[in-house]
């Protein structure tokens, strides 16, 4: 790390190692570490460079800069995934309730036309709904209802 503190050309030689290790570790498919993992192991990898080289003063202004850069673009891509989680988890809310009102509808032997009418939506979607629920007459047990639209089972 002295050879760092010293010489500018073997500081950029560290400072592009660093971001290569950043690098390698955004590029690993969320199926191996997940953002959240991502992100602790980058401010770890902070905490430990900069203790190792309190008293190198280029040394921790380049780990401050790349930390910086690097927890910035960190940040961002976990702030889209947790957003994007949130607006799935509202739209199957969404559906859910959906799918809910038109078994109560069904059960009450309205028409494809009248319940798309009823609840003002297309009435190809709710055609859709309708030939899945149909498995499940004349119940139309809600739940099962949800999970043969939301997973349907390929043939």
């Amino acid at each position: 790390m002295d050879i760092y503190e010293h010489d500018a050309e073997k500081l950029n030689e560290f400072e592009d190692l660093y971001f290569g290790v950043i690098e390698r570790l955004h590029q690993l498919p969320e199926a191996v570490l997940s953002l959240r993992t991502k992100g602790v192991i980058i401010k770890e990898m902070e905490k430990v460079t900069r203790r190792l080289n309190e008293k190198r003063e280029n040394v921790s202004r380049k780990v401050g800069d790349i930390m910086r850069d690097s927890t910035l673009e960190w940040l961002r891509e976990y702030d889209a995934a947790v957003a994007d989680a949130k607006a799935k988890i509202k739209d199957e809310g969404k559906e859910e309730q959906l799918i809910s009102m038109i078994c109560r509808k069904l059960r009450k032997g309205k028409s494809v036309i009248q319940i798309a009418d009823e609840l003002e939506e297309d009435e190809i979607r709710v055609q859709s709904i309708c030939d899945t629920a149909a498995e499940f007459a004349p119940d139309y047990d809600e739940e099962k209802v949800i999970k043969a639209v939301l997973n349907p089972v390929e043939d």
